[in-house]
């Protein structure tokens, strides 16, 4: 129908429907325990414990409001940024990137770009709250079916080192038991029950196993490749050395 309208006319369409989906981008919004939320019920998650883990990652104190995650949110070598804008984000974002630096945590859930960047199209991707959120629940639940227990899957999420991770699931834990916005029958659930199962189909192909943010690798890490599994024996190789494979490390430790 539209090669029958004049050439102007087409254009106006087109710039038409283009005006709309961006104001549709732009209504959507952008409060990252919407999505937590949203993505916990599509992927069996207990209840609010992406969000607490949102918290931990992200959350600050918005002005007039209580202490929630932050979607414009970056860790730059261990130093945190937030920003008040989506576009303030990208460009310190795109910036920093292009100086050389792969240690980013980006978002809601903190996603690690040297890591993780490998399973999002573009970094707009990985700081947009609906992909992140859905991510990371998809990662989490990755690392439960690994480990059998939400306590462990949690602390993973962070770090395998067992200390850290403790650390970590114990301040996750703290914020879950202060969601006030939740039934108190899932304020208090039990993290060692098997997950739900899955409502909707997930936006973005399943995650592979990687190793947590190197900042907290103080050990080698296993990491579950789709063909030949590998064990890091040292995550700072120089530039075109491979790492060992599993049987050399395994004749290394005999």
């Amino acid at each position: 129908m539209m090669k029958y309208l004049p050439a102007l006319s087409r254009a106006v369409l087109v710039g038409c429907l283009c005006m709309a989906s961006a104001i549709a981008r732009a209504a959507q919004p952008v409060d990252c325990e919407i999505h937590a939320r949203a993505a916990e019920q599509a992927h069996g998650i207990p209840p609010g414990l992406i969000i607490a883990i949102a918290r931990t990652e992200s959350g600050r104190t918005q002005r007039g409001k209580t202490f929630a995650a932050w979607p414009w949110t970056l860790n730059v070598q261990g130093k945190g940024h937030y920003f008040k804008s989506r576009a303030a984000t990208l460009a310190h974002l795109t910036e920093t990137l292009n100086s050389g630096v792969r240690s980013v945590d980006i978002g809601c859930m903190q996603i690690n770009y040297r890591w993780h960047s490998q399973e999002f199209p573009n970094v707009e991707a990985m700081l947009d709250p609906v992909t992140n959120t859905d991510y990371a629940a998809r990662y989490l639940k990755s690392l439960y079916d690994r480990t059998g227990s939400w306590e462990t899957a949690t602390a993973h999420y962070h770090s395998r080192d067992p200390d850290r991770g403790a650390a970590y699931q114990s301040r996750v834990a703290g914020h879950h038991k202060k969601l006030d916005d939740l039934p108190k029958a899932t304020v208090a659930v039990n993290l060692s029950a098997p997950a739900g199962p899955l409502s909707v189909p997930a936006r973005i192909p399943a995650p592979r196993m990687v190793p947590a943010d190197s900042r907290f690798q103080s050990r080698p890490a296993l990491v579950g490749l789709p063909e030949q599994p590998q064990i890091l024996s040292n995550l700072n190789l120089p530039q075109g050395q491979r790492p060992k494979s599993l049987s050399e490390v395994r004749s290394a430790m005999n």
